[in-house]
Protein backbone atom coordinates (compact mmCIF):
# COMPACT_ATOMS: atom_id res chain seq x y z
CA UNK A 1 0.00 0.00 0.00
CA UNK A 2 1.53 3.21 -0.91
CA UNK A 3 0.97 6.82 1.01
CA UNK A 4 1.33 8.94 -1.82
CA UNK A 5 2.13 8.82 -5.98
CA UNK A 6 5.93 9.71 -4.55
CA UNK A 7 6.51 6.84 -3.02
CA UNK A 8 4.67 4.57 -5.81
CA UNK A 9 7.32 2.91 -7.99
CA UNK A 10 4.98 1.46 -10.60
CA UNK A 11 4.28 4.97 -11.73
CA UNK A 12 6.23 7.08 -14.41
CA UNK A 13 6.99 10.76 -13.53
CA UNK A 14 4.14 11.81 -15.96
CA UNK A 15 1.21 9.46 -14.28
CA UNK A 16 2.84 11.01 -10.77
CA UNK A 17 2.07 14.59 -11.98
CA UNK A 18 -1.44 13.47 -13.43
CA UNK A 19 -2.60 11.83 -10.46
CA UNK A 20 -1.13 14.31 -7.95
CA UNK A 21 -3.13 16.92 -10.10
CA UNK A 22 -6.34 14.98 -9.50
CA UNK A 23 -5.89 14.85 -5.68
CA UNK A 24 -5.24 18.40 -5.51
CA UNK A 25 -8.44 18.79 -8.04
CA UNK A 26 -10.68 16.51 -5.74
CA UNK A 27 -10.10 18.62 -2.88
CA UNK A 28 -12.69 20.42 -2.32
CA UNK A 29 -12.34 24.43 -1.41
CA UNK A 30 -15.36 23.87 0.77
CA UNK A 31 -13.66 20.54 2.85
CA UNK A 32 -12.60 21.81 5.62
CA UNK A 33 -16.44 24.01 6.32
CA UNK A 34 -19.95 22.37 8.02
CA UNK A 35 -22.88 23.24 7.62
CA UNK A 36 -26.05 21.83 8.01
CA UNK A 37 -27.07 22.32 4.37
CA UNK A 38 -25.02 19.28 3.60
CA UNK A 39 -27.09 16.79 6.20
CA UNK A 40 -30.39 17.96 4.92
CA UNK A 41 -29.25 17.30 0.92
CA UNK A 42 -28.00 14.38 2.28
CA UNK A 43 -31.22 13.49 3.60
CA UNK A 44 -33.20 14.91 0.59
CA UNK A 45 -31.03 12.63 -2.06
CA UNK A 46 -33.46 9.28 -2.71
CA UNK A 47 -30.25 7.69 -4.24
CA UNK A 48 -28.71 7.72 -0.20
CA UNK A 49 -32.68 6.66 0.79
CA UNK A 50 -32.40 3.08 -1.74
CA UNK A 51 -29.11 2.38 -0.47
CA UNK A 52 -29.62 2.72 3.16
CA UNK A 53 -32.69 0.36 2.55
CA UNK A 54 -30.75 -2.05 0.38
CA UNK A 55 -27.92 -2.38 2.81
CA UNK A 56 -30.25 -2.79 5.24
CA UNK A 57 -32.30 -5.43 3.61
CA UNK A 58 -29.06 -7.25 2.78
CA UNK A 59 -27.04 -6.73 6.13
CA UNK A 60 -30.15 -7.23 9.00
CA UNK A 61 -30.64 -11.10 7.64
CA UNK A 62 -26.81 -11.66 6.88
CA UNK A 63 -25.56 -10.66 10.19
CA UNK A 64 -29.08 -12.59 12.02
CA UNK A 65 -27.72 -15.91 10.05
CA UNK A 66 -23.90 -15.25 10.89
CA UNK A 67 -24.51 -14.90 14.41
CA UNK A 68 -27.19 -17.51 14.91
CA UNK A 69 -25.85 -20.00 12.68
CA UNK A 70 -23.95 -22.07 15.41
CA UNK A 71 -26.65 -22.47 17.95
CA UNK A 72 -29.47 -23.41 15.06
CA UNK A 73 -26.72 -26.20 14.08
CA UNK A 74 -25.76 -26.96 17.39
CA UNK A 75 -29.79 -27.55 18.06
CA UNK A 76 -29.95 -29.96 15.76
CA UNK A 77 -27.79 -32.30 17.82
CA UNK A 78 -24.30 -31.20 17.13
CA UNK A 79 -21.32 -30.72 19.44
CA UNK A 80 -20.57 -27.43 19.85
CA UNK A 81 -17.13 -27.67 18.19
CA UNK A 82 -18.58 -29.94 15.44
CA UNK A 83 -21.47 -27.14 15.10
CA UNK A 84 -18.81 -24.34 14.52
CA UNK A 85 -16.58 -26.23 12.26
CA UNK A 86 -20.24 -26.67 10.63
CA UNK A 87 -21.16 -23.58 9.94
CA UNK A 88 -17.74 -23.16 7.37
CA UNK A 89 -18.93 -24.67 4.32
CA UNK A 90 -21.58 -22.08 3.55
CA UNK A 91 -18.52 -19.31 4.03
CA UNK A 92 -16.41 -20.78 1.57
CA UNK A 93 -18.75 -21.32 -1.15
CA UNK A 94 -19.55 -17.67 -0.72
CA UNK A 95 -15.94 -16.67 -0.58
CA UNK A 96 -15.21 -18.79 -4.13
CA UNK A 97 -18.15 -17.19 -5.44
CA UNK A 98 -17.05 -13.62 -4.58
CA UNK A 99 -13.44 -14.01 -5.89
CA UNK A 100 -14.77 -15.75 -9.19
CA UNK A 101 -17.63 -12.82 -10.20
CA UNK A 102 -15.29 -10.34 -9.64
CA UNK A 103 -13.00 -12.38 -12.14
CA UNK A 104 -15.72 -12.81 -14.73
CA UNK A 105 -16.57 -9.31 -13.97
CA UNK A 106 -13.50 -7.87 -14.72
CA UNK A 107 -13.12 -9.60 -17.35
CA UNK A 108 -16.35 -7.95 -18.86
CA UNK A 109 -15.09 -4.49 -17.67
CA UNK A 110 -18.95 -4.61 -15.87
CA UNK A 111 -19.83 -4.45 -12.37
CA UNK A 112 -23.20 -2.52 -11.69
CA UNK A 113 -25.23 -6.33 -13.51
CA UNK A 114 -22.86 -8.38 -11.51
CA UNK A 115 -23.52 -7.16 -8.29
CA UNK A 116 -27.22 -6.84 -9.16
CA UNK A 117 -27.88 -10.19 -9.90
CA UNK A 118 -25.74 -11.79 -7.00
CA UNK A 119 -27.54 -9.60 -4.64
CA UNK A 120 -30.86 -10.71 -5.48
CA UNK A 121 -29.34 -14.41 -5.67
CA UNK A 122 -28.05 -13.78 -2.41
Amino acid sequence: MYDYPATAGFLNPAERVEIVRRLEEDRSVLADEFSTKYILDAFSDWKIWIHMFATIGQLIPLYSIATFMPSIVAKLGYQDSLAQVMTVPPYLVAAIVCITAGMISDRHGVRGPYVIAFSLVS
